[in-house]
């Protein structure tokens, strides 16, 4: 694995695979500092990672979201193209988690009102794709790669589907 990532960064240093993906992901360390990179393989992870790029460059200072810190572009010596981003120590909720931290529950309404003011939606709201840190005081959305901007004159599409992650919230805090 090593020998890949240094076609894509010889700075990074493998560590893990994380838990199966749409796309491989890995946890990889540079400079003493823990990352989440994320690779293509195929068209279809081509298209996911350019779109979380995409979303995540208007999404640089929202909290709530692990923030994009390099895209690297395709050459013929790498893979087609990869994403480093944050990486949170923690782990997903799983099925039928009560969210017993009314904070947690406000960080992710808050961070979901600030990515549908940016006009982004249809953010894949799943357990998979929510991770709470260890001590349980934080909370961060990891994967925008479904996520859609929405333009001005397409109304009741984005309406449509801020709903849908309005309800998915919803079930989430059941």
């Amino acid at each position: 694995m090593q020998a890949h990532l240094q076609k894509i960064d010889p700075t990074l240093h493998f560590r893990r695979r994380l838990l199966p993906s749409s796309v491989l992901v890995y946890q990889v360390e540079r400079d003493g500092s823990s990352f989440v990179l994320k690779v293509a393989e195929d068209a279809w992870d081509r298209k996911h990672l350019r779109n979380e790029e995409r979303t995540l460059s208007l999404c640089s200072d929202v909290n709530g979201i692990t923030h994009l810190v390099q895209a690297y572009r395709p050459t013929p010596s790498s893979y087609p193209r990869a994403i480093l981003k944050e990486y949170m120590e923690g782990k997903s909720p799983q099925l039928g988690h009560r969210f017993s931290n009314s904070q947690l529950q406000s960080t992710l309404e808050k961070t979901v009102e600030e990515l549908h003011y940016r006009r982004i939606s249809d953010l894949e709201l799943e357990y998979k794709n929510i991770v709470i840190s260890r001590d349980g005081t934080q909370l961060r959305i990891v994967d925008l790669g479904n996520g859609s901007i929405y333009p001005k004159t397409e109304e009741n599409a984005f309406r449509r589907a801020k709903d849908v992650d309005y309800r998915k919230m919803e079930w989430i805090f059941k």
